[in-house]
């Protein structure tokens, strides 16, 4: 196992996008699609926030990913509280995504 250690939590969450980036490349490649579980609550916004931003919004391969909620809270998304809102704010709106 590998630990490793962030000055901040602006650079976990880039870590972390990256990351993302490079795993649902990969998959694409080994299985022609990337599934991500987004997760609700405040801690992984940061992270959507890094995915929408240079250089991560340009190379991650947003229509090749399915996107899935992981969170058990089923709220009107646009209440403030809905974690499919600020998902699709914060990221999905400022990612290339086909409709549909």
């Amino acid at each position: 196992m590998r630990i490793r250690v962030f000055s901040s939590a602006d650079e976990l969450a880039r870590a972390t996008a990256t990351l993302m980036a490079v795993r649902a490349a990969r998959a694409i490649v080994e299985r022609g699609q990337a599934n991500l579980a987004l997760a609700g609550g405040a801690t992984p916004l940061p992270i959507y926030r890094a995915l929408a931003l240079s250089p991560l919004l340009e190379v991650m391969p947003w229509q090749a990913c399915h996107f899935f909620w992981s969170d058990e809270r089923a709220l009107p998304h646009d209440r403030p509280g809905s974690n499919y809102g600020q998902a699709r704010r914060i990221m999905l709106e400022q990612a290339p995504l086909k409709s549909g």
